[in-house]
């Protein structure tokens, strides 16, 4: 860019423009939304599209760490929705996510690690009392994602194959004795061997 003025939007006809505001609080619709430890964060978003008399806004609020505490989304025709975060002190994992709280549209989404902050487990909740597991995550003695288990009912599986070096190099692969990839895409929605080096993998097999 050798133009000093670039944006000008004057100049150059800009279209849709993201503004960032930082330090500053902003003017949420909703006023119990606190803005808080703001200091070189941003505390603002407005994206304004061209032709558009409709901006959508987002305002954050933080923790003294620094991590995201909640942000409220203000948009058109919808008005200002509120997502929360609950964090671990220690580690910083996120421990739960409240969407709407204490409004008919609440959703809760609940996270459980293991002794290494590896997540395992996904639930969600309408009224915090009754839980529905989402997703399941097993892994390798050695660290790698081995497993992933979808829905209440374990409705879909996913099991995550690599090689000696640690790369992905397969999704719910084809294991011999069966009798052809079209009786295992029958069992397994959506194979997936990555050829990343010859030898490795059979790329006759398609993706």
């Amino acid at each position: 860019m050798e133009e000093l003025t670039f944006p000008d939007c004057g100049t150059f006809g800009c279209g849709d423009v993201t503004l960032t505001v930082y330090d500053r609080a902003g003017l949420p619709r909703d006023p119990t939304f606190s803005q808080e430890y703001l200091r070189s964060r941003v505390s603002w978003t407005a994206m304004v599209e061209k032709n558009s008399t409709d901006t959508i806004f987002t305002y954050y609020s933080y923790i003294p760490h620094g991590n995201v505490k909640a942000l409220l989304q203000d948009l058109p025709g919808v008005g200002p929705k509120r997502t929360e975060y609950v964090y671990d002190l220690v580690s910083g994992n996120v421990n739960q996510v409240h969407y709407q709280k204490g409004y008919p549209d609440q959703l809760i989404h609940r996270y459980r690690y293991d002794a290494d902050n590896r997540l395992e487990e996904v639930q969600t909740s309408t009224d915090g009392l009754v839980w529905n597991r989402d997703a399941a995550y097993y892994y390798y003695p050695h660290g790698p994602l081995a497993r992933v288990e979808l829905g209440e009912y374990n409705v879909q599986g996913m099991d995550y194959y690599y090689t000696l070096q640690g790369w992905l190099k397969g999704i719910n692969m084809p294991m011999e004795g069966m009798v052809s990839v079209d009786s295992v895409q029958e069992l397994m929605p959506f194979p997936l061997r990555l050829g990343i080096t010859k030898g490795i993998t059979n790329p006759s097999i398609p993706v």
